[in-house]
């Protein structure tokens, strides 16, 4: 079962009844994995949906029982999971009562000044609901990325603005996640600066023997999704298909590039990408690499 609290001003234990009290009123409830729903987003199956409104008709009873499967079955079920979900569901406002209580963690080095400095050459900068942005793949939700975008103020102003936004609300911001971003956004100047902070976040247990022996059960087959839900640039993706002949040898060479080439890139971006992958079909494989690295997830434990 997950074991999420919510830091800050309170501690919230992840638990149904705590989950419900905050999503109980949200409208676009059920709904397949093409639909905008809340179940979509926390990935409860579509069979279970069925399941549980066929046996159970009182509307609360039904919507406990999905809260409940989600917390007990997802690996990675979080206050931070159910941020993500609400803000693709433009559910602002529930959103950010969930946030307004989650300290973000830091480490020293993280501070405006050098967030700042480090991405001032970033050229895609906000992006919007269907483009990517460094705010917008940071976390920042739209509302705000339009309210400061449609401020009186200067562009560095603009800038600043939403980057303090982003450290001092959103949770999970790091070094390394930063970094990530940069790497999948191309914009490798700003990388560069932004290597000096990351022997506070790189994990070195993401070395290539361990990278292949967790993910040796993910078909090789699906080696370019797995780099982009890595935020591998499609450049290199692209390279790795025309250079080599099969699928197994792309997916090894994917392997060596991520363990290898980008220390900014931790297990938790592993985590990320298998959680997402096919709509939740791999999360088998995020179970063995929990098992293999159980340290890893730390910050998945509580809403960070």
């Amino acid at each position: 079962m997950a074991q999420s609290t919510l830091r800050g001003k309170r501690s919230v234990p992840l638990t149904t009844s705590n989950v419900l009290a905050v999503v109980r009123e949200v409208k676009r409830w059920w709904g397949g994995w093409k639909s905008g729903s809340l179940t979509r987003w926390l990935h409860i199956p579509e069979s279970k949906q069925r399941e549980i409104k066929a046996n159970f008709p009182e509307e609360m009873d039904q919507k406990k029982l999905a809260i409940s499967y989600w917390i007990n079955t997802d690996p990675l079920a979080s206050w931070r999971r159910l941020i993500f979900a609400l803000d693709w569901m433009v559910e602002t406002e529930l959103a950010d009562s969930i946030r307004s209580n989650a300290e973000p963690l830091t480490d020293d080095s993280l501070t405006l000044h050098s967030v700042v400095r480090a991405v001032a050459t970033v050229r895609e900068f906000w992006g919007t609901r269907f483009e990517t942005g460094l705010l917008r793949l940071l976390g920042v939700p739209p509302s705000v990325r339009n309210q400061i975008r449609d401020s009186g103020s200067s562009e560095e102003e603009k800038r600043v603005a939403g980057l303090r936004y982003c450290l001092q609300t959103v949770p999970g911001v790091s070094w390394g996640r930063i970094a990530g971003v940069l790497w999948c956004l191309e914009e490798h100047t700003a990388l560069e600066t932004v290597r000096q902070y990351l022997p506070h976040t790189h994990d070195i247990s993401l070395t290539l023997s361990n990278l292949t022996s967790a993910l040796d059960s993910l078909p090789d087959t699906l080696w370019r999704d797995f780099g982009l839900g890595m935020r591998v640039p499609e450049s290199i993706l692209d390279k790795i298909k025309s250079q080599l002949s099969s699928d197994k040898k792309r997916k090894a060479e994917l392997l060596r590039v991520i363990s290898t080439e980008h220390p900014h890139l931790t297990w938790e971006h592993v985590s990320d990408a298998l959680y997402w992958l096919r709509g939740g079909q791999y999360h088998h494989v995020l179970e063995r690499v929990q098992s293999l690295f159980p340290t890893a997830y730390i910050s998945y434990a509580i809403l960070t």
